[in-house]
């Protein structure tokens, strides 16, 4: 077969065989230097390390080896750190190299004259293969994906919601605890005996590395909206009952003076007025009376509907208050100037909804409907504080869009019932009454919060309508003849099938 070849390549011209010879040895040299490595990869098993003092770097997951294969023999192996790096010695020419934990070393090779004949540089870092792999099933739609830098875990991408990033980090970090940061385990020499594997002072394969961090770097796409309206709905219904006489007086006996006063310290209704009758010339003109006579019954009924409602994005907290703010004093300055805060009081709302997944929210919510109750306030330097009646409710919960939840309720029945008067002359039969006083309050309070989120979409401008649209003012005849405050547009009854509003529309006020 070689006779052959050589007689047709000897029908060739001269030239034509130079260049041959050149593209064949040109090919040569690109696949004898694609089969000679430079540098050891991930998915090489050994890797030859020749005699020298440069140094090769070798890349290794954790409780992944690599074979190192030496052109001569060594006697003495030292590893710098043997919680990163173990090297186990099969012979003279033949050692492993474990990663045992993330971190980088170095290892030193040694001939029997004490010379040294090799160094390679070991990086040793977390395997993520098995996480991403997870993650890539988990998520086959997405480009979620894990990187180590050091001791840390990267997890980044997009996914669709805020569940999906719950699973994505609750599963890096379960698979991060299952692999040791460093090594605690140090392997026996099985190799020639006449190799000695040195540990440097201070190095134990007990020593640990820091702690692993989970860096959440995921982002959600299109991240949704949601509108939250909150109800807060409170009836009040109170009773006060008042009836008798208060007396009070002073009477006066020689040197002596004796006062006497029956009025309640602490009547359901407020304070009371001390003007009354004063009766002199009894008992020589020395005793002074005063008589208050207080007959009272009142009933009142109150009722409360705050209907706030926000839009936020998911994620994210928004805050909405329907209200004002009163100043109370602070403290004085150095001039002696009384400073004032102020505090709010209102309908307020505040809440940070999570779209868990489709049609699912998570929200956490805080609502406070205050007002002001002079009834609750304080007298300080001649200046009336009001106080403050407030309802408030903070929770989280969990429920579907339009879905409707109780996050708050109180019913209260407050009874307070105070008597006074003269002892002794408050129990006399029938007179009693004359010298004794009773009040009576009942308070009731029923208050439920109610809660709906929606998950909102935006719409296109004429799909909304505004409290202000087709709002018109009476013209002055109107006003003066029917008594309009604004001009009554259209007819009243429900439009025909088919039939659209002519003119202006919207909402009347009136």
């Amino acid at each position: 077969m070689i006779r052959k070849v050589l007689e047709k390549l000897s029908m060739f011209p001269h030239h034509a065989l130079k260049r041959l010879a050149v593209i064949a040895s040109t090919l040569l040299v690109m696949t004898a230097s694609d089969a000679a490595p430079q540098r050891r990869n991930d998915g090489d098993a050994s890797v030859r390390v020749s005699a020298g003092h440069s140094a090769r770097e070798v890349r290794i997951g954790v409780s992944k080896s690599v074979i190192v294969e030496l052109n001569q023999d060594a006697k003495d192996i030292l590893v710098s750190n043997p919680a990163i790096a173990n090297a186990i010695v099969r012979s003279a020419k033949r050692i492993f190299v474990i990663g045992t934990g993330v971190g980088s070393t170095n290892v030193f090779f040694f001939d029997g004259a004490g010379n040294q004949i090799a160094t390679i540089n070991v990086i040793v870092e977390r395997d993520l293969d098995g996480l991403n792999a997870t993650l890539r099933r988990l998520f086959p739609n997405t480009n979620v994906k894990a990187e180590g830098i050091g001791e840390n875990v990267i997890v980044s991408g997009q996914v669709n919601s805020a569940a999906d990033v719950k699973t994505a980090i609750d599963v890096s970090e379960q698979f991060v605890s299952r692999q040791p940061s460093a090594a605690a385990t140090n392997s026996n020499n099985t190799g020639t005996s006449s190799l000695s594997l040195s540990v440097p002072p201070g190095g134990s394969a007990g020593s640990s590395a820091s702690s692993s961090r989970i860096v959440n770097a995921l982002t959600i796409v299109g991240k949704e909206q949601v509108h939250l309206k909150v109800v807060v709905a409170e009836m009040n219904r109170t009773a006060i009952k008042q009836l008798g006489v208060n007396l009070a007086g002073t009477w006066t006996f020689g040197p002596s003076t004796f006062q006497f006063n029956e009025q309640n310290n602490y009547p359901v209704n407020g304070s009371q007025s001390t003007s009354g009758t004063t009766l002199t010339g009894i008992l020589g003109g020395r005793l002074n009376t005063f008589i208050q006579l207080r007959v009272l019954e009142n009933s009142g009924l109150a009722k409360l509907l705050a209907e706030p409602s926000l839009t936020a994005v998911s994620g994210e907290e928004a805050s909405f208050l329907a209200g004002g703010e009163f100043p109370v004093p602070a403290s004085r300055d150095l001039q002696g100037n009384i400073t004032v805060t102020f505090k709010q009081f209102g309908v307020g709302l505040a809440f940070t909804p999570i779209v868990l997944s489709e049609g699912r929210i998570s929200i956490r919510t805080k609502t406070e409907v205050s007002e002001l109750d002079p009834s609750n306030g304080v007298v300080l330097n001649g200046l009336n504080i009001p106080g403050l009646r407030v309802r408030r409710a903070e929770s989280t919960v969990e429920l579907p869009s339009g879905g409707t939840i109780v996050l708050a309720g109180l019913i209260q029945d407050t009874t307070r019932k105070a008597v006074v008067g003269i002892p002794g002359l408050r129990r006399l039969p029938v007179l009693g009454p004359l010298f004794s006083s009773q009040d009576f309050l009942n308070n009731q309070t029923e208050l439920v919060v109610l809660i709906t989120p929606y998950i909102a979409n935006p719409g296109a401008r004429q799909d909304f309508a505004l409290p202000t649209d087709g709002f018109v003012n009476a013209s002055d005849p109107e006003a003066a003849i029917f008594n309009r405050l604004v001009k009554a547009n259209g007819v009243k009854g429900p439009l025909a099938h088919g039939e659209r509003p002519k003119g202006h529309f919207g909402f009347i006020y009136e």
